[in-house]
């Protein structure tokens, strides 16, 4: 290549790359203006959920799952071993309070009595029959006693010889024992009577166990009674529950029982209505499983509750363990827990701002908090999650 065209191609080179260095500088000069005019950079406010603080009562609940059982339920079993002779009531039977549910062959207890009758009866005429001659032995005692005291008399005046007055005397001591043997007599005779009259009223109070009944009213859920079929002692022949009171049983953790007390208000959905009640009994003690039973009775039904009302229903049950009145209510989703105290952020003239609270209590939705003021707001809820949220930031509510 020649000189001249070395020359020319080393020129072209430089007039390139000349234009390149001026546009790049005309880039950067028209950017720097863009950004002139744009002004300084500002990010743009975070949009968080907020809710306003209110003063009100908190109700504490704790949620059990409970079954229905009759306040009432009893197996009734016979207390004598007897056949069967009739039996009154079914299952389905509607019953009362002291209605016969089956009778019991109660001959041989009959036969008993009537013995029993019988002896009493000759041990009452053979004790009126020696009454009556304890009244003539008294009646004889005394007249001897008199005869005597006159022969002594006698003898002292030597009218007699002193063996008629040993007579006399003999003839008392004669009297007074025969009046002591029938004292003895009568006593033992009463005794006897009074053992027989114990012993009927016994074998008359046995009776009542050949007659079952109903101890209260009730319906009959159960029955395993035949005519003809033996009731031994001790077997159930009738199930009857109560159909007029109702009570929810549930159990409840260890951890629970110094929340669950007696008198505790309890109140459930069944069906289409409400039941409410009242804690009758807590069990001090717990089971394998670290739970205790509770037993609440069935104050009030609502709606078609009453018609669903049954053993074995299941029932999901709120328990009042608390009330807090006249206290700071948030939602539970603005108490933030997860740090060394709880706090909520508040709101202030489009800023957060970090309040540290105590929590008093919670239902599950609301939280009863110190530390905040009716009418602040709180955030509740940050698209971007709590750690996006800080002191100080801007933001906008909805």
């Amino acid at each position: 290549m020649s000189k001249t065209k070395k020359k020319q191609t080393m020129w072209r080179w430089l007039l390139a790359l000349l234009v390149l260095l001026v546009g790049a500088f005309l880039l950067l000069r028209f950017r720097a203006g863009q950004l002139e005019e744009a002004g300084e950079y500002s990010p743009r406010s975070l949009r968080v959920i907020t809710e306003t603080v209110s003063r009100g009562d908190l109700q504490v609940t704790r949620q059990y799952l409970a079954f229905l059982e009759p306040e009432k339920s009893a197996e009734i079993a016979a207390k004598v071993t007897a056949t069967i002779l009739e039996v009154k009531a079914d299952i389905g039977d509607s019953v009362d309070s002291g209605e016969v549910l089956a009778v019991l062959d109660d001959g041989e207890l009959r036969h008993q009595l009537d013995a029993l009758k019988a002896r009493t009866f000759e041990a009452a005429s053979e004790l009126e029959a020696l009454k009556a001659r304890k009244t003539s032995l008294e009646e004889n005692a005394e007249y001897w006693k008199k005869e005597a005291e006159r022969a002594e008399y006698l003898v002292s005046e030597g009218a007699i010889p002193r063996s008629d007055a040993e007579s006399a005397l003999v003839k008392e001591a004669e009297a007074k024992a025969g009046l002591g043997e029938a004292g003895s007599r009568i006593k033992a005779l009463e005794f006897r009577r009074m053992s027989l009259q114990a012993e009927t009223a016994a074998l008359q109070e046995r009776a009542g166990y050949y007659t079952i009944r109903s101890p209260f009213d009730g319906v009959v859920t159960k029955s395993g009674a035949e005519p003809g079929n033996l009731a031994a002692a001790g077997a159930p022949l009738f199930s009857v529950e109560s159909r007029g009171s109702w009570e929810l049983v549930f159990m409840i953790p260890q951890e629970d029982l110094p929340l669950i007390r007696p008198g505790r208000m309890v109140s459930g959905r069944l069906g289409a209505g409400n039941v409410t009640g009242k804690v009758l009994r807590v069990s001090p003690s717990v089971n394998a499983s670290r739970m205790a039973r509770v037993e609440a009775i069935v104050l009030e039904t609502t709606g078609d509750a009453k018609a669903n009302l049954g053993r074995g229903v299941s029932v999901t049950v709120d328990v009042v363990v608390g009330t807090y009145e006249n206290v700071m209510l948030v939602p539970e989703e603005a108490v933030i827990t997860s740090y060394e105290k709880p706090f909520v952020y508040i709101v202030s003239e489009g800023r957060l701002a970090r309040r540290d609270v105590r929590l008093l209590a919670s239902d599950g939705s609301t939280a009863a908090v110190k530390g905040v003021e009716a009418g602040d707001i709180v955030v509740v809820h940050s698209p971007w999650g709590w750690a996006a949220l800080s002191e100080g930031l801007e933001v906008t509510t909805e």
